[in-house]
């Protein structure tokens, strides 16, 4: 697994850190809609796309999602877009197994090896969602992760600015709180 994820990153668009910064909100978006842990959408995105390699992401296609199967990928205007259809594709039937994880709160670990057995995995999740929990692992994804009820809230947070996301499971100080509190109400620079 170690030599899938330094392949994976030899062939990186931009370095992983850009590319989990960027991506972020956006898994958000889809747990606040199907629960999936940020983690695993990462994960996956960060595989399909290579960081954002060019071939792939000239089309804002992240996941490889297909017209009828490669090399017919989808091309997106945007990656709202590519958000939107990823979020439909994930409600289709083969996925069901994969939704029901997210539902009942499954570890995210558990969901990568549902997504792993989908038909999504064309032999590069390494079976059983081995190279997605590699990834995981080797990049503490887990970090991104909140509490499952907390992604609505924490999504709203972060795309306002309120938070930067990180660490959304730690303890925060007063300080931290004020200061959150302080740029939901009054934003920066606005007083």
């Amino acid at each position: 697994m170690e030599d899938f994820v330094a392949l994976l990153e030899a062939q990186a668009g931009i370095p992983p850190e850009k590319f989990w910064e960027k991506m972020y909100p956006y898994a958000l978006d889809v747990a606040a809609e199907l629960e999936i842990p940020p983690s695993v959408c990462l994960a996956q995105w960060a595989i399909e796309s290579s960081f954002e390699s060019p071939r792939w992401c000239d089309y804002n296609n992240y996941a490889g999602i297909t017209d009828g199967g490669p090399p017919h990928f989808r091309r997106y205007d945007t990656i709202d877009d590519f958000i939107r259809d990823y979020i439909r594709v994930l409600r289709l039937s083969y996925y069901r197994e994969v939704l029901e994880l997210a539902k009942q709160h499954a570890p995210a670990e558990e969901i990568a090896r549902a997504l792993g057995r989908s038909p999504w995995d064309a032999g590069h999740y390494g079976g059983d969602g081995k190279n997605l929990i590699a990834v995981m692992r080797r990049y503490n994804l887990f970090l991104f992760d909140p509490a499952w009820w907390a992604y609505r809230a924490w999504r709203w947070g972060v795309r306002r600015g309120v938070t930067d996301g990180t660490a959304p499971s730690t303890v925060a100080t007063r300080e931290m709180v004020v200061t959150m509190l302080y740029r939901a109400l009054v934003g920066e620079g606005r007083e």
